[in-house]
């Protein structure tokens, strides 16, 4: 999210283009942050704060731990309010303007420009056109939320296409079963040839970011996760 939220307008303001455009409405279309009748801008609070979950470049920027200098996190650098000001940049969301229903906008893409989906299905999704810009996303990335968390992208998926009418509760509650708790063993093997850790240290290391307010040992001793089909309907 810091490159796609900070590279655009560092372009931007060096090239003096007024206008930005993204397509998914954030903090509408996922997150019920604002409505659609509030016609959203992109702004600096959105990224820090939401995009970024309040951290910033200089966060990273540590020799002796991190081995990042000013200089690798230029790219992470965003433009001042001067110069944005100056150059009069705006950034929009084409989904402020059409619904912004996924399913509908992949399908677009395809027919117009043959972009494609993945050829292979996730583990820890049935979307097939969900973050593919990003390898890990859906794999190493999504499991270590489940494990802060309880959930994982097919929860948010399912959620949404309950929203739109494409699956009943009970439709989204059997794909959550089968994809959230699935092991990244797609992805997991490339993440530890980049990094050089071993699949132990990589399971030690979720470890320490598992939430025990959602998670339990069960009579077998396994870990247990709370999940909304533990509870009445009429609690939500």
């Amino acid at each position: 999210h810091c490159g796609i939220f900070t590279y655009p307008i560092q372009v931007a303001v060096k090239e003096k283009i007024p206008l930005l455009f993204w397509g998914e409405p954030f903090g509408i279309y996922r997150n019920g942050m604002y409505s659609y009748n509030d016609l959203i801008e992109f702004t600096r609070k959105y990224r820090t704060e939401h995009a970024q979950r309040g951290y910033n470049w200089m966060d990273f920027v540590n020799e002796s731990r991190e081995k990042l200098t000013e200089k690798d996190m230029v790219w992470a650098k965003y433009p001042s309010d001067e110069d944005i000001d100056q150059n009069g940049v705006r950034g929009i969301y084409l989904g402020n303007y059409y619904q912004w229903e996924q399913h509908e906008i992949a399908a677009e893409m395809t027919a117009l420009y043959g972009w494609q989906p993945k050829r292979t299905p996730y583990l820890r999704t049935y979307r097939n056109f969900d973050g593919i810009d990003d390898m890990h996303e859906i794999g190493v990335h999504d499991w270590l939320k489940y494990m802060k968390f309880g959930y994982g992208r097919c929860t948010d998926s399912a959620s949404l296409d309950i929203r739109s009418g494409r699956l009943v509760r009970e439709q989204a509650i059997d794909l959550v079963r089968k994809h959230d708790p699935a092991y990244p063993s797609d992805d997991l093997p490339r993440w530890l040839e980049i990094t050089g850790y071993t699949k132990e240290q990589f399971d030690q290391g979720c470890e320490k970011w598992r939430n025990l307010e959602v998670w339990r040992r069960g009579a077998s001793n396994e870990w247990e996760c709370d999940h909304i089909w533990d509870y009445p309907r009429n609690e939500f």
